[in-house]
């Protein structure tokens, strides 16, 4: 399967997005011209029909893959990734792949590498291996490695064998996959099959439990370890700090795996490899969580615990100190979590990005949670780690919304006793889980009763006087727009005042031009303070947030706000960009920043879930942009809170 690599490049970019992408992105990523873009496009056309592709353009969004045949498009991307594996050491063409091919070559070389010849090789100049090179150093930070540098040398990979090794999973052997890809990866090697077989015999025999991931991702390290124990080595400094170890049931198990290796591949493993093994045995087992009744936490991690529900309840007003499956979960989570943290060992996850956007609350939530744990333990959890901890209090969060107060509402129904009692049935078969005291009455009636004690009111006809509660006009027939309004009503939490309370005139920027996150959020800030009090250290508190994970979020919007609440009252600033500006790795034109009151006193559980619908309604945001007006905002915004909001999103993380 040869072609042209910025063809492949092309249809790679398209394949990773659900919308279309604007022609000027992908001339950035694959830094090309606007022409270059046509010419290809026109001279591909079989090429791409062959591979059950079609490129379509969409009038002022940009370009689409459409995949016209599942059966030649998935053999097509199976094969590229193959040759993409088989061949990474080819000189490579972009910048996404020099980078990629540096990572290697270096992680590869047994001594210093010259600059000059590396340029030369690659045919780039000394300034464009820079510039690579920045980011060469930035992903390699990731692993705790870094580039040594020595006069008249060049450069060096330096860190531990552990992380070198780490590095090497991802960058030989795509472990950063999906996991559904890297389950249906092709084992042709016959070394890993005999290494798959070992490991599965050695976890069975010692009733211990990995992942799928884990499973897949320790025989990958198997591989490694054998491939650098035939080659010389810097000698290992640090197993005396290992010893520890030996009093863990994991490291006999690594005991028994080591010697099975050693039998099957003719080679001697050192001690040290031992410890490296149980290091991973140990970050990578999962509990039966099926079987909790003799499970028992250490005195640390109870306070490590009381810590972080403390730090959610004054961050986000929700106690969670009282949900035991929410602190079994943890704790089962916790402890090869820890070990992963502690020996920095990596982990990938595949959901991350998934997780990020549509569960923004959650993911918060494990930032908050992840600073609990860095100021108990002095380990820092990184935004795969946070990740999974917010699918657990992502469904927490879920148990608790579940089992909040039930609603009292009030029906007013003309037609009489009859239709009323049809409608209550309806109402009650639908929304059983939800509502309490429901009363019927007529219209005339209605002044007469104490409206304080119900929530909000039903009427199949108009109330020609004023209420104290709100109410929802449906029809006698419940249509599903009706049934919709009365799930919004339902479901949240918080007044129908929420959008006029937290979006205001005076913070909607349309004239804002940046060409960087950094710009963006300066001048943000800047235009907020001529409003707002702001703490002098606000801007800081965002960019800590944006260190830990970027708040990109998709669909061209971003939402930065400080990792902690600072302000003296909540609110969110929106910005609506010229034209698209790269925040991290994405492109964003909607900027939505929030900032969380330090004295706020009640749960903002329905601002993150109107903002999550805005924010993943393509129609919505287009609307937006079309007419970029407070008006047209706050309309968007009021029809989420009202429930009349047209598509409900369906695809969250539990409900896809």
């Amino acid at each position: 399967m040869k072609k042209n690599a910025r063809i492949l490049s092309l249809i790679k970019l398209l394949s990773a997005y659900d919308e279309p992408v604007n022609s000027s992105v992908i001339c950035d990523k694959l830094k090309i011209k606007s022409r270059t873009l046509r010419e290809d496009l026109s001279q591909n056309k079989n090429f791409f029909a062959q591979n059950g592709i079609e490129i379509i353009s969409r009038h002022r969004a940009g370009y689409a893959i459409r995949i016209t045949d599942e059966d030649k498009y998935y053999t097509f991307m199976r094969e590229m990734l193959e040759e993409e594996t088989t061949n990474q050491c080819l000189i490579p063409e972009f910048p996404e792949e020099r980078i990629n091919y540096l990572i290697r070559l270096f992680l590869t070389a047994d001594q210093y590498l010259k600059l000059e010849e590396i340029a030369e090789n690659i045919f780039v100049s000394q300034s464009t291996l820079n510039n690579d090179l920045k980011e060469v150093r930035n992903r390699l930070k990731y692993f705790h490695l870094e580039l040594d540098s020595k006069p008249y040398h060049g450069m060096k990979i330096k860190g531990d064998e552990l992380h070198i090794r780490s590095c090497m999973a991802k960058y030989f052997f795509n472990t950063d996959t999906t996991d559904q890809q890297l389950m249906q990866q092709d084992i042709k090697d016959e070394n890993q099959r005999k290494i798959r077989e070992i490991l599965y015999e050695t976890l069975y025999e010692n009733k211990l439990k990995l992942t799928d991931i884990g499973f897949q991702s320790l025989a990958v390290h198997i591989s490694i370890a054998l491939l650098r124990n035939s080659q010389p080595q810097e000698a290992e400094t640090d197993a005396a700090g290992f010893k520890k170890l030996e009093k863990e049931k994991e490291y006999f198990i690594a005991k028994d795996l080591a010697h099975k290796l050693q039998k099957c591949f003719q080679v001697i493993l050192p001690q040290v490899e031992i410890y490296y093994l149980t290091i991973h045995l140990l970050g990578k087992k999962t509990f039966d969580y099926g079987n909790r009744k003799n499970f028992v936490i250490s005195e640390d991690l109870e306070i490590l615990f009381d810590r972080i529900f403390s730090q959610l309840e004054k961050d986000y007003h929700i106690d969670f100190s009282t949900d035991f499956e929410l602190y079994t979960l943890l704790a089962l989570h916790f402890q090869p979590m820890i070990n992963r943290l502690q020996y920095k060992l990596p982990i990938e996850n595949p959901m991350l990005d998934q997780i990020k956007e549509k569960n923004i609350m959650a993911f918060n939530m494990a930032v908050s949670a992840g600073m609990a744990i860095e100021e108990h333990t002095g380990l820092h959890v990184n935004e795969n780690e946070l990740g999974y901890m917010a699918l657990h209090l992502a469904l927490a969060y879920e148990r608790k919304e579940q089992s909040i107060h039930k609603k009292n509402i009030i029906i007013i129904c003309a037609s009489g006793a009859g239709s009323s009692q049809i409608l209550l049935y309806k109402i009650r078969q639908r929304f059983h889980d939800y509502l309490d005291k429901i009363y019927v009455t007529s219209l005339y009636e209605l002044e007469e009763i104490d409206q304080k004690e119900y929530d909000f009111i039903l009427s199949t006809i108009a109330i020609p006087f004023a209420t104290s509660i709100p109410v929802i006009q449906v029809q006698y027939f419940l249509t599903d727009k009706n049934f919709h309004q009365i799930d919004g009503a339902l479901r949240k939490t918080t007044d129908s005042d929420m959008v006029d309370q937290y979006f205001r005139s005076e913070l909607f920027f349309t004239d804002i031009e940046a060409k960087n996150r950094d710009d963006i959020i300066m001048q943000m800030c800047s235009r907020i303070r001529q409003e707002l009090s702001l703490p002098e250290n606000f801007e800081e508190l965002i960019y800590q947030r944006e260190e830990v994970s970027s708040t990109e979020f998709g669909n061209d919007v971003a939402f930065p706000h400080p990792i902690k609440p600072v302000s003296d009252q909540t609110f969110v600033a929106t910005a609506i960009m010229p034209k698209l500006v790269k925040w991290d790795k994405q492109y964003v034109k909607y900027i939505f920043l929030l900032s969380v009151s330090k004295k706020e006193k009640t749960s903002l559980a329905q601002l993150y879930e109107v903002l999550i619908d805005l924010f993943c309604n393509s129609e919505s945001m287009k609307l937006l942009d079309k007419n970029p007006a407070i008006t047209t905002l706050k309309l968007l915004l009021e029809e989420i809170v009202s429930g009349n909001y047209a598509e409900k999103m369906s695809d969250d993380i539990f409900h896809s």
